[in-house]
């Protein structure tokens, strides 16, 4: 009967400091690891150690005597330790920014945009086609901030999503003006013209002015290039005031909400007394929620905590002097519980505010929503005033409905199974609709991150930290750590 075969951990192995002047190795974490090329030894053993330094580095340290042996082992392993010390700043740095947090020290943040906009160009040159989506907005020192979201497609329907750039407009913003941002935009990450597909905006006139916007700039740079290539220009689909007033039609319901919780959310003293009045009456409720700058807050969460607290709303406004007589009508009052009823059942904004969605699933996603309006309609004109369930009638079990779900398969896997040599123009026609944007969710988010960094509390931050922390925000990229700490090495080096 054979011996049972020895255990590592059994043996009780452990590193001898020796062998980092005789084979120029360290311990970290219970393994020994090469202060030459950062190669892990697993099991501390001599023979181990011996053989990967005869094998891979004799030939460069066999002339060295013990003592000059030594003093190098002593030089790698101090820069081993500041390299571990660097990468950790690095990565602190960019956790730090990742929870849209800016930091006082920046070079680190700045140093992580730039790697994550190198390795975004590398990506933007395999792109057989890509979008764009625009938006443009003030920080809190007027400085105009024009986003710009890239999307792309590679070959094989690989799509990449990310800030291609925040191009800050110090003067007019005129269609000429952010034409000029774009094509610099464009030029810095090597991307062609005769590639784009498409443009996403939210439709204010200096972006789509007829004669000299931005979009009529785009096309006629576009149609120099190539006469016959037309760019789809897109409005985002989920603009809160379009939903608002042509899908809910409750412009008459969100405006007087929206001027109740000014009224108490505005005005510091009127604030602090009301939210007093909701802990004295233990309503459950904290306070009431405030209206957003961008314009596609979650519209069914103000209106429900509105309905919940309109009791103590109405009194407390009352005594302010500040009627409200929608409050006391029973029509209105009907008309904002079906707006909570329909806003919460449909959760439309929600299915709409996520990265990476493509047009025509936000597109689906809103004929849905207005279908089942259709349905709520006609069930509300029959006085059932329930929202009645799916019927599972014809469902047999959970494995038979297993079965199905295993054989579908996602749109971009079978766009790129299809040969391109026997769908040309199928594969092609599928990268243009597939790499547009639907919305400016993207920008719009992007704003909030750039208000909260840059608030009147932190006016003074520079245009470039603040575009370093939101390419870091946004971005799906990791950072290659061990390249910015070997950029930083050289760095120290040449000083």
């Amino acid at each position: 009967m054979s011996a049972k075969k020895r255990k590592v951990y059994i043996e009780g192995r452990v590193f001898n400091k020796i062998w980092t002047a005789k084979y120029l190795f360290t311990d970290i974490q219970g393994k020994a690891v090469c202060l030459v090329c950062g190669t892990q030894v697993a099991v501390l053993k001599d023979y181990n150690l011996n053989r990967h330094f005869v094998t891979k580095h004799e030939e460069k340290y066999k002339n060295l005597s013990d003592e000059e042996r030594a003093r190098e082992a002593d030089g790698l392993l101090a820069n081993a330790n500041r390299d571990a010390t660097v990468k950790t700043s690095f990565v602190i740095a960019h956790k730090i920014a990742r929870r849209n947090r800016s930091l006082t020290e920046s070079s680190r943040v700045e140093d992580i945009a730039e790697n994550l906009e190198l390795q975004l160009k590398e990506k933007a040159a395999e792109f057989d086609c890509f979008s764009l989506a625009l938006d443009e907005s003030c920080d809190v020192r007027d400085t105009a901030q024009l986003l710009i979201f890239l999307r792309g497609i590679t070959n094989d329907f690989q799509i990449t999503e990310e800030l291609a750039s925040m191009q800050s407009m110090k003067g007019t913003t005129t269609g000429k003006d952010l034409m000029t941002e774009v094509n610099a935009c464009l030029d810095k990450l090597k991307l062609e013209w005769d590639k784009l597909a498409g443009v996403t905006t939210d439709g204010c006139p200096n972006l789509t002015g007829k004669n000299v916007g931005l979009l009529k700039r785009m096309q006629d740079k576009v149609t120099e290039i190539n006469p016959e290539q037309k760019l789809t220009f897109l409005h985002c689909i989920i603009h809160q005031e379009v939903l608002c007033k042509t899908v809910l039609k409750m412009n008459h319901v969100v405006d007087v909400v929206t001027k109740v919780v000014n009224f108490i959310r505005a005005r510091a003293l009127n604030h602090r007394q009301f939210v007093a009045l909701l802990e004295d009456s233990e309503s459950g409720h904290g306070d009431v929620g405030y209206h957003c700058a961008v314009r596609w807050l979650s519209l069914g969460k103000v209106l429900k905590n509105v309905w919940d607290l309109r009791v103590q709303i109405q009194d407390f406004c009352a005594k302010k002097g500040h009627d409200i007589p929608e409050f006391s009508d029973d029509e209105w009052v009907a008309d904002l519980g079906f707006a909570i009823d329909v806003t919460s059942l449909m959760k439309l904004n929600a299915k709409l505010q996520c990265k990476g969605l493509f047009v025509h699933e936000m597109y689906s996603a809103v004929k849905a929503f207005m279908r089942k309006l259709e349905l709520l309609s006609s069930q509300v004109k029959e006085k059932v005033l329930t929202h009645l369930p799916t019927l599972k009638a014809a469902t047999k079990s959970a494995d038979h409905l297993q079965k199905y779900s295993e054989m579908s398969v996602s749109l971009l896997d079978f766009y790129s199974s299809l040969k391109e040599e026997s769908f040309p123009h199928l594969r092609r026609h599928a990268q243009r609709i597939l790499v547009l944007f639907g919305s400016t969710y993207v920008c719009e988010q992007t704003f909030l991150v750039m208000k909260f960094n840059k608030s009147k509390h932190r006016s003074s931050i520079t245009d470039e930290h603040l575009s370093a922390v939101l390419r870091i925000a946004t971005s799906d990229i990791q950072p290659d750590f061990n390249a910015l700490v070997q950029a930083q090495s050289r760095l120290d080096y040449s000083h």
